[in-house]
């Protein structure tokens, strides 16, 4: 994975070993929603981190009102 230039003509060129670069490929793969970064210490992957969203679930009608039910009774009793 050879680094790109954040627009510094003197940025020198970062170039992962080969299991770096298959590692952050299978991260990559392996997400549908979440991002995965790196952290470089001495021109040197010391860190990656992988981090996936999950949806959440989408909650029927009923579910929701019941929530708000909740709530206001909560607030209610928050009041006494």
């Amino acid at each position: 994975m050879s680094g790109r230039s954040s627009g510094n003509p003197n940025a020198e060129r970062f170039d992962a070993p080969d299991e770096v670069q298959a590692e952050a490929l299978r991260a990559i793969r392996s997400l549908r929603i979440g991002s995965v970064g790196t952290t470089i210490h001495d021109a040197g992957v010391v860190q990656m981190e992988r981090k996936e969203k999950k949806p959440a679930p989408i909650a029927s009608q009923q579910s929701l009102v019941a929530l708000q039910a909740i709530l206001s009774e909560r607030r209610d009793e928050d009041r006494c």
